[in-house]
This record gives C-alpha cells, structure tokens and sequence, in this order.
C-alpha cells in the first residue's frame, strides 16, 4: 500500500497506522457540487468566472510568466477573493472586474 510508504523521517516510520491507511483507502468519493442548489452553482461558476479574469489579466500582464506578486495581484482583483463577493445576476461579474 503506497500510504504507508510515507514518512515524517529518515528512520522509516510510517505516517498513517494501517487503520488509517485502511479508512483513507476505503472513504467514499464526494460529489458536493450535487448538493449545491441551481443558485449556489450559478454563483460558485460566477465566482469562478472572475478569479479566470483576474488570472487573465496577470497572465497578460506578466507576458505569462508569472511573478512573485502574480497570486497577491490575482487576490486582490478578483471581488470573490478579496471581499467574498457572492454574485446573483451575471452581469454584476463583467462590471466588478472591469472597474
């Protein structure tokens, strides 16, 4: 089992017991954005719709190559990032990036 190959040090001792290693191996996969309801992925795709602007812009900016402030630039930018803007309608996404 690969997940007791892994090691906090050079002394070989395993990171998770073997009934660690036996409930991560045996969890579920999770599907939340099922659970979400029409509105909230609607929003969450919206939120996602201006971190890709931001990251558009540093992108641009940087001629693609992403400097030491790229994710500082990319976070204060992006109004769901910076100040957990929640969007409904889907033009309040293209007028917040673009001011």
């Amino acid at each position: 089992n690969q997940l007791t190959k892994l090691s906090t040090s050079d002394n070989q001792t395993p990171f998770f017991t073997s009934e660690e290693s036996h409930l991560l191996a045996t969890l579920p996969p999770q599907n939340n954005i099922q659970q979400l309801s029409a509105e909230q992925k609607r929003a969450a795709f919206l939120s996602l719709t201006d971190i890709l602007f931001t990251y558009a812009y540093d992108h641009r900016t940087t001629d693609g190559d992403p400097t030491v402030e790229s994710s500082w630039t990319v976070m204060i930018l992006s109004p769901s990032m910076a100040w957990l803007e929640n969007y409904n309608p889907p033009y309040d996404t293209v007028a917040d990036v673009v001011r």
